[in-house]
């Protein structure tokens, strides 16, 4: 990046302002089209942390399992 652009950059985010959103419209089948894809988006993430929880309960009770024997 140029020296312009970086300091324009810097001018740029200096001067950032705190935006508050008050009210949302959005159309009712647009969200309940929203709503089915974040459901179905979930189902992999669902799959990935159950088999994060398994991986750590089996770790845990390996080690509980040899912490037993001593």
């Amino acid at each position: 990046m140029s020296e312009e652009r970086v300091e324009e950059l810097k001018v740029s985010t200096s001067g950032m302002k705190r935006v508050v959103i008050t009210g949302l419209d959005i159309p009712f089948w647009d969200l309940v089209i929203f709503l089915i894809k974040l459901s179905f988006a979930s189902i992999p993430a669902i799959f990935v942390v159950s088999g994060v929880f398994m991986l750590i309960g089996m770790m845990t009770g390996n080690m509980m399992f040899w912490m037993r024997s001593y």
